[in-house]
């Protein structure tokens, strides 16, 4: 585990520069959910996610203090390397560092480690994590000291989190779920469907998926990629979702779920250009 001042060194904070967050309309109980969530996983458990350094009162508003990010991974993407170069032996392994990290800093959250000294009871009153809310804006890049150009990427916004014992973690009914619509996984759309932790693969996955398309072509491959799935949703609206809802061809009366072809074809395209 690591210490606080090795925490923050990780990060680029010299500059005395701090991130105020504070909930557009004040909800105590979901302010408190929030800071209970970021008290138990932040840089102190892992260096890839969010470090909550104080919260605050003013003026009768609830806020909380981060370190100052460069930005989020949106902004990386389009802003700072628009045009990344798979032959920089460099970035290649920084990139594979950082997706390493964020799936480090979600297993954290995932799953605690069960201690051999507890009781049944206590082993079952564990809490599990879930995100809930992956997406290239909810991860930010910090400058790090040693490593300026490229720095580290950290997990953040914990507003859609949440806890679950064992028993639970796998049976939350998907109306009590809120999600960031392009990357929602299929069971939200699933009538009286649960979700699980396995949301927050499935929204990893669109990231990394998005990730990669930006590595091997650049914010414009992203861009086009993003333009390439958007396709009518049942309800006639366009959505960027990764996956279509058809009719079962054997039977008229079921809808199925299939990644969409211009997902599949990324994914060949990704493929075959790592080879």
């Amino acid at each position: 585990m690591l210490s606080e001042a090795d925490s923050v060194k990780q990060i680029n904070v010299s500059g005395g520069v701090f991130a105020i967050k504070s909930l557009k309309k004040f909800d105590a109980k979901k302010f408190d959910k929030e800071v209970g969530f970021l008290k138990k996983y932040n840089g102190l458990t892992h260096p890839h996610l969010v470090t909550l350094l104080a919260t605050f009162e003013h003026n009768e508003k609830s806020s909380m203090l981060f370190p100052a990010a460069e930005g989020d991974i949106e902004r990386y993407w389009e802003d700072v390397m628009p045009n990344p170069s798979d032959k920089e032996i460099d970035l290649v392994l920084w990139l594979a560092k950082q997706s390493q990290g964020l799936m480090g800093a979600i297993n954290v959250i995932h799953n605690q480690s069960n201690n051999a000294n507890l009781s049944v009871q206590q082993q079952k009153d564990i809490l599990f994590g879930r995100h809930g809310d992956l997406k290239p804006e909810n991860i930010l890049w910090y400058k790090s000291p040693n490593n300026a150009v490229y720095g580290q990427w950290v997990i953040a916004d914990f507003g859609l989190a949440a806890f679950h014992r064992e028993a639970s973690r796998s049976m939350i009914p998907n109306q009590n779920v809120n999600w960031t619509p392009g990357y929602r996984p299929p069971e939200c759309d699933i009538l009286h469907g649960t979700v699980s932790r396995d949301f927050d693969i499935w929204t990893l996955g669109c990231f990394y998926l998005e990730m990669l398309s930006w590595f091997l072509g650049g914010w414009e491959l992203k861009n086009q990629f993003e333009k390439d799935r958007t396709s009518d949703y049942l309800t006639g609206s366009a959505t960027n979702i990764f996956f279509n809802i058809e009719l079962d061809k054997d039977d008229t009366n079921t809808y199925i779920f299939v990644i969409k072809e211009q997902v599949l074809e990324v994914c060949s395209f990704q493929l075959r250009s790592c080879q």
